[in-house]
């Protein structure tokens, strides 16, 4: 048992509570065991609320003997430690830095540095609200000192959340800035590598590919003259992307694959579930309908073993449209009718909505289609989501063709179709 399990389950007998008692609300009863067996690492904001349901401070969680008390150079040390086990994705090791650093007296760039790696702990597992917190906090004090690899860092990192939460247009002058930066101060490596990924993948989300294609080359020829690997499977997946954007399948494919061969020598299940989801779309598109099935579900697989909900729900809803085009209308239904029942996220719920109101036309269910395209229709307006409206629309020609003006409400026919 390490001292803050230890410490934790004394506290909590202290106060003659069960684990189910600490942890409603905050996590569930089998990760307080892990934690008081030693087995994880509570993450700092979980940490946070622990402390306060226990009645405690922070650093009551260790005694005198425990306590952390570093010199300047050691916490200067640690510091430069907890970057370095984020870059090379020791999670655990991240998390046990920041925790015994969260107790220390840390100079304005030393809480910049440790604001940072929370966020960035923050967004690895989807806490968009509480990364961007932390992100703007390093971003204010990093601003305060003379450290331009850490504020491209923190303006890369900033950058990547915000396309990674789809807001790519929010992403645009802070990774243009870091650019700016590296290019001032001629900062190469690994770092510049990473800021030309990044500015990849926004360009790719803003629609940009051939811009998203030239950053993301240049950072591979890095790699290759480095004779480094540094987020080579992330580039090739969002090569692969970008060319099946642009309808050049026989480069997405080739990327798709190179991605799995990296991914066997440097494994990430959360990439690899993304890469068999993308084949599966890619497959789908060339009517290879056999190779998208076995793809999807692998990815399906993928998703639920890393707990990705939100791609989980995405890939099942590919997996929808598959069994719509090849006649499987109601394994169709069943699919999409488990993602609206679970997710809350407005985007997957209208992309959810709109094929399922496609399984319904199929199926001559004209009204029930429309009840699910209306609220598909008015998100895709109001979010100036291009493809989706497009394809909505032609939807909503086709149920008019099949089922005519009856089929609609009033005010539904004079907003759309008048």
């Amino acid at each position: 048992m390490n001292p803050i399990g230890k410490s934790i389950r004394e506290h909590r007998k202290r106060l003659h509570m069960t684990q189910g008692d600490l942890a409603e609300g905050i996590c569930n009863r089998s990760y307080i065991s892990q934690i008081e067996k030693g087995l994880v690492i509570p993450t700092p904001e979980i940490l946070e609320q622990l402390v306060r349901r226990l009645d405690i401070e922070l650093n009551e969680l260790w005694n005198e003997s425990e306590q952390p008390t570093f010199s300047k150079q050691e916490i200067e040390s640690t510091l430069r430690q907890l970057v370095n086990s984020i870059e090379s994705h020791e999670w655990e090791s991240a998390q046990k830095w920041v925790v015994k650093l969260g107790v220390l007296e840390l100079s304005s760039p030393e809480v910049s540095v440790l604001s940072w790696a929370k966020g960035f702990l923050a967004q690895l597992e989807q806490r968009y609200q509480e990364a961007e917190k932390q992100y703007l906090e390093a971003l204010i004090l990093a601003g305060d000192y003379d450290d331009i690899p850490h504020l491209i860092r923190v303006l890369s990192s900033l950058g990547t959340l915000y396309c990674t939460a789809q807001e790519a247009k929010r992403a645009l002058p802070y990774l243009n800035e870091a650019l700016q930066l590296a290019n001032r101060y001629e900062i190469g490596g690994l770092m510049r590598i990473s800021l030309l990924h990044t500015h990849g993948l926004m360009h790719g989300m803003l629609g940009e590919y051939d811009s998203a294609i030239e950053n993301l080359k240049e950072a591979d020829q890095l790699n290759k003259s480095y004779r480094t690997h540094f987020k080579s499977e992330e580039i090739y997946m969002m090569l692969a992307n970008c060319y099946h954007r642009l309808k050049q399948y026989e480069e997405a494919e080739q990327y798709n694959l190179h991605t799995l061969d990296i991914l066997q020598f440097s494994p990430n299940p959360r990439i690899e579930a993304g890469v068999y989801s993308n084949l599966g779309v890619l497959y789908a598109d060339l009517q290879k309908y056999d190779q998208a099935e076995s793809m999807l579900l692998k990815a399906i697989e993928g998703h639920k073993q890393t707990e990705s909900t939100h791609w989980l729900h995405n890939s099942t809803l590919e997996l929808a449209d598959v069994y719509r085009q090849t006649g499987r209308l109601e394994q169709a239904v069943l699919l999409c009718e488990s993602v609206l029942a679970s997710e809350s996220a407005e985007k997957s719920l209208a992309e959810a909505r709109y094929i399922y109101a496609e399984i319904l036309t199929e199926l001559g269910r004209g009204e029930d289609a429309l009840s699910h395209l209306e609220p598909a229709l008015e998100y895709f307006s109001q979010a100036k989501t291009t493809d989706f409206l497009v394809k909505a629309y032609r939807l909503l020609a086709r149920i008019s063709l099949f089922f005519g003006k009856f089929a609609y409400k009033e005010e539904f026919y004079q907003k759309h179709i008048m």
